[in-house]
């Protein structure tokens, strides 16, 4: 939810995913800290890095909207796509 009360699409899309688990839950079991949330916030989309990066993970078309998302949804994209780049595998 925005500070004015308002909700768009991809907040309620956030919302629908974690709905029983409060946003501060959300961020303790993620284990982040304010210099997470902050990049979490406003990430670096072009500094790349090429193994275990969850930016890597976020299609073009949600990074182009990740301004108009609340951080809940924010957290959710993050946490879905940690787990796929802590999940690689490299030889």
């Amino acid at each position: 939810m925005h500070a004015d009360g308002t909700c768009d699409t991809w907040c309620e899309a956030g919302k629908a995913v974690y709905v029983m688990m409060p946003i501060l839950d959300l961020i303790n079991g993620l284990g982040l800290s304010m210099d997470d949330l902050t990049a979490i916030e406003n990430p670096p989309w072009n500094e790349w890095n090429k193994i275990h990066n969850w930016r890597n993970y976020v299609p073009d078309y949600v990074q182009k909207n990740w301004n108009t998302m609340c951080m809940e949804t924010k957290l959710v994209v993050f946490a879905m796509t940690s787990k796929l780049a802590n999940d690689e595998e490299w030889d």
